[in-house]
């Protein structure tokens, strides 16, 4: 398996951003300063 890139989901996909302490902030690769929201944030 190659790992292609990581991301986190917030909990139960009830914030509008995703951020772990563990993991920070889950960025849009194309503009970091968006951020993909929700349980988006955790999909594939």
């Amino acid at each position: 398996a190659v790992l292609a890139g990581q991301t986190t989901s917030s909990e139960f996909g009830g914030v509008n951003y995703t951020s772990t302490r563990l993991h920070g902030t889950t960025r849009n690769p194309w503009d970091p300063v968006r951020t993909p929201g929700g349980s988006s944030g955790g999909s594939a």
